[in-house]
């Protein structure tokens, strides 16, 4: 049943702690929707050079051998955001999205977030979520 989410109490709460409201589900699928065009094409690129790093990696050093370069690269993207900066160029979004696969390196990304810089961890569930 439609309703006015921002009239809505649950809605007027979460508007003061926490993310938006979104006008409806496609609103919502737009926030971590994958890049199309020539952006698209330059990630696929740097993801296609991420994994053949990942498994260069992997065959000399063994299965873990993301993991400390994975929650290296996780901690200095965090710290740059929440110093109000941005992680660039295409390929360390492309490695943060490989090594964030990592369910250690996942966990401790998560276990890092604070709702204080909750606008500036957003990234994190972006790269995470949406497909390259």
């Amino acid at each position: 049943m439609p309703f006015d989410a921002a009239a809505h109490p649950a809605g007027q709460a979460l508007d003061r702690t926490g993310p938006p409201v979104m006008a409806d589900r496609a609103a919502l699928a737009a926030t971590i929707a994958p890049v199309t065009g020539p952006v698209a094409s330059k990630m696929r690129k740097a993801t296609l050079r991420a994994e053949r790093t990942a498994i260069r990696l992997v065959t000399r050093d063994g299965p873990r051998a993301l993991y400390q370069r994975g929650l290296t690269a996780v901690q200095a993207a965090i710290s740059t955001y929440r110093g109000g900066g941005s992680v660039s160029p295409d390929a360390r979004h492309a490695w943060l999205a490989l090594v964030l696969l990592q369910l250690p390196v996942r966990d401790d990304a998560w276990a890092r977030m604070d709702p204080s810089h909750r606008d500036a961890h957003q990234w994190l569930g972006r790269s995470y979520l949406a497909p390259l």
